[in-house]
């Protein structure tokens, strides 16, 4: 019995509690807080428009020729890496000022920039200019970049524009070497070029007045038609790859190697200097290496397209004749006597072909001893073409 007078009461006790516990006051709800407002961020201000500079470059090559178009990967190159900052039009020879007045045109400011190369003007600059591309007895295009690039010689070749309102970036192209000649009469013999009508340009023409040719000065698109009319017997222009694409296997029955006159080729890009000055360092700094890279690239894309081209020249059926090594060394020993006469009398001349001797007879005593001339690949003499 005392057992269920005790549960009743904790019973009881249980319940006086549940019914305490309701009927006390309810605390009021914690205030919801306050909806936030995301900080808010200022748009970004429109990029601002990028201003394009627009160029317009004209050579004196024809448009449709292998040296026209080749130049094509080195405009696009400086186009590409600017991004859009820069357009390049580029035009045909004499599609705006007539062909071999490319530097006026781009001291005056009538072209922005040119790709002609510095030895159509050695009238106005000098012959020292050849010394930076191709002379008779020079180096190939290898030896010549070596001199150019760590022999003092990129200096020099930039420094003979100062009297112009022109900046030279140099070089932006190598090639290898030319042809020695198209003709239409054999030439194997310095006897040959004696009262030959002969369409050269710079100092290749000074060795061949001493020989007794006649020499004259016309730009490429004019040689095809001047051969076929007889206004010149024979004529230098570039390699088999560009030959070939302008015709002269139709207009001239022989070609002769090898292009002792020539060894190699390089060529400058001439802007003119307000155009110049205008420019961001970002762009400067582009060309710049633009052209470097180009120099390296351009003797590859030149060799491969003159090797095509002797192909072509010999399946259409052209005459081919090779020049004896004593014809060869006959025709350096008149150009060394020549350089030598004229390190006496021009100091200009002095100066650039001195830094280049020094260089290159250090440099050929080096690459006789060291660099083999002869390859599983070489064919001995006159087994190619020729003999």
């Amino acid at each position: 019995m005392n057992k269920r007078i005790v549960y009743l009461l904790v019973a009881a006790v249980v319940l006086l509690g549940l019914v305490a516990a309701s009927c006390a006051p309810q605390a009021e709800p914690a205030p919801s807080p306050a909806p936030t407002t995301a900080p808010t961020t200022a748009a970004p201000a429109p990029a601002p428009d990028v201003k394009v500079i627009k160029w317009r470059e004209q050579p004196p090559q024809a448009k449709g020729s292998e040296a026209f178009k080749r130049n094509d990967y080195f405009i696009d190159m400086i186009e590409d890496m600017a991004d859009g900052q820069i357009e390049i039009t580029r035009f045909g020879g004499g599609e705006i000022v007539p062909n071999l007045t490319e530097l006026d045109a781009v001291d005056k400011g009538t072209l922005d920039c040119s790709t002609a190369s510095a030895g159509y003007f050695l009238g106005q600059l000098g012959n020292q200019l050849d010394l930076f591309s191709h002379y008779p007895g020079g180096p190939d295009a290898a030896g010549l970049s070596y001199w150019i690039y760590q022999g003092g010689g990129q200096e020099l070749y930039n420094a003979q524009f100062d009297d112009y309102n022109i900046h030279s970036v140099a070089p932006y192209q190598f090639g290898p070497a030319e042809l020695f000649c198209h003709s239409n009469k054999p030439i194997t013999t310095l006897e040959d070029f004696k009262g030959l009508k002969y369409r050269t340009a710079g100092i290749w023409g000074n060795v061949l007045e001493r020989v007794g040719a006649s020499v004259c000065m016309l730009p490429g698109s004019e040689l095809y038609t001047s051969i076929e009319r007889g206004v010149i017997d024979a004529f230098e222009f570039t390699g088999p790859g560009n030959n070939y694409s302008m015709g002269f296997q139709e207009c001239a029955q022989y070609i002769v190697g090898p292009g002792i006159h020539a060894p190699c080729t390089s060529g400058n890009f001439m802007i003119n200097k307000d155009r110049w000055n205008e420019l961001p360092d970002n762009i400067k700094c582009i060309i710049e290496h633009a052209a470097e890279a180009n120099s390296a690239r351009s003797i590859a894309k030149i060799m491969k397209e003159d090797m095509l081209g002797m192909e072509q020249f010999e399946e259409y059926g052209t005459d081919m004749l090779l020049l004896s090594d004593e014809v060869q060394y006959q025709i350096c020993d008149i150009a060394k006597e020549m350089y030598d006469e004229w390190a006496l009398e021009d100091p200009v001349w002095a100066e650039i072909y001195h830094s280049s001797q020094a260089f290159f007879e250090s440099w050929y005593k080096y690459n006789d001893f060291v660099n083999p001339s002869i390859t599983v690949y070489s064919p001995k003499a006159g087994e190619a073409y020729g003999d």
